[in-house]
């Protein structure tokens, strides 16, 4: 006589390697996502706390651009005098390397000017994120927006 017994999926033990990239595959994504919405907010009367926030989510040679283009970069947006809010509609990881500490984020941002004079703008843009496992911490190393064809 045969037995019947019903099937139930299973989950990797707690402390399993599977469960381990997966954990560091959501805090990558976290990562660039934070470094999306840090990048894309700018408060031109507050440069120095934006500029802050972008040492803070970034690293590698991205972080060594913010350093030392800091003046650059306030005198810029304060000439500019338009701020920019952003909201993440979605992101997607494309390749992940729990070994080397990698991963490469695709995501897709709203993004809203409001210029000192005239009617704020909305667009959307697509960008491409590396981020990378440094210390402790997962961080964006390189952010690029990408030209969608038309």
């Amino acid at each position: 006589m045969a037995g019947w017994a019903p099937w139930k999926p299973t989950s990797p033990p707690a402390g399993s390697a599977s469960t381990a990239a997966a954990q560091a595959r959501d805090e990558a994504a976290e990562a660039a996502t934070d470094a999306l919405l840090a990048f894309n907010t700018i408060d031109h009367a507050r440069m120095d706390e934006t500029i802050q926030r972008w040492l803070e989510v970034s690293g590698g040679e991205l972080r060594q651009q913010v350093r030392k283009d800091r003046a650059g970069i306030r005198a810029r947006a304060v000439r500019t005098a338009a701020d920019t809010s952003a909201t993440v509609l979605e992101t997607a990881i494309s390749s992940f390397d729990h070994g080397a500490g990698r991963a490469t984020v695709l995501g897709v941002l709203e993004v809203r000017t409001q210029p000192a004079r005239g009617e704020p703008t909305v667009r959307v843009v697509r960008f491409r994120v590396l981020v990378q496992h440094l210390g402790s911490a997962w961080k964006v190393t390189f952010l690029e927006a990408l030209r969608v064809p038309a």
